[in-house]
């Protein structure tokens, strides 16, 4: 950020540009060092706006069924029943009063 400032007094620029990086990379822009932005410029082409087209990107992708699908598909290739839990040890602790959002 410091950076940005000495670049640039223009505010406007600076909260979009603040923005982006917080968008891209969910973090402050203190917590990222410059070379590792340029990096990521770098790996879009060399350019701010191919990094933050949609078309193209991770955002594309969704689970069908929810992020729960996964780990589900996952315990029936495991098990046979997805509600079977395999142990490799003695419970340490229980968890009372939640429930799945499906029961």
């Amino acid at each position: 950020l410091e950076w940005l400032r000495e670049q640039t007094r223009d505010e406007e620029a600076i909260v979009n540009y603040t923005g982006l990086v917080r968008t891209l990379t969910a973090t402050e822009m203190h917590e990222i060092s410059f070379l590792f932005w340029l990096w990521l410029v770098f790996c879009a082409g060399g350019s701010i706006h191919e990094l933050d087209a949609t078309q193209g990107g991770a955002q594309e992708w969704t689970l069908s069924e929810g992020a729960a699908s996964l780990p589900r598909s996952l315990a029936l290739e495991c098990s046979e029943s997805a509600d079977a839990t395999l142990l490799r040890g003695e419970a340490v602790r229980t968890i009372q009063g939640w429930k799945d959002e499906n029961s």
